[in-house]
């Protein structure tokens, strides 16, 4: 079982792999969770690698992955949530290509092939 502290901890690793496809510092992590000390959030990141709910890479920023799922958190649900803010940071990075296109072409791709 999760401490209130370790599931936030838990929760913004979760959200930044989801978001931006790697894990967040242990700096973002103290930032997100509105703590004074590093050291509180090596603690909760600790504690989640011996409950084997993450995986650590020493020596290197960003390299943790999620292995298991809070007991309580339901699959599907956690499966949707993740899959939705995939999708929505697709589709934004999906319009950003396209205006920088926009702005390095004189037309789109779309309109010559027509």
């Amino acid at each position: 079982m999760l401490t209130p502290q370790e599931r936030a901890a838990y929760g913004v690793i979760s959200d930044g792999l989801a978001k931006n496809g790697v894990a967040p510092t242990i700096r973002e992590i103290m930032i997100a969770m509105d703590c004074s000390s590093v050291g509180q959030i090596h603690g909760f990141v600790e504690h989640l690698e011996e409950k084997g709910f993450i995986r650590r890479l020493r020596g290197r920023s960003r390299a943790i992955e999620i292995v298991r799922l809070p007991e309580d958190m339901v699959p599907s649900a956690l499966t949707a949530m993740e899959m939705s803010r995939r999708i929505a940071a697709l589709e934004a990075e999906i319009v950003t290509l396209r205006r920088r296109l926009a702005d390095a072409l004189p037309c789109l791709p779309e309109e010559i092939a027509a």
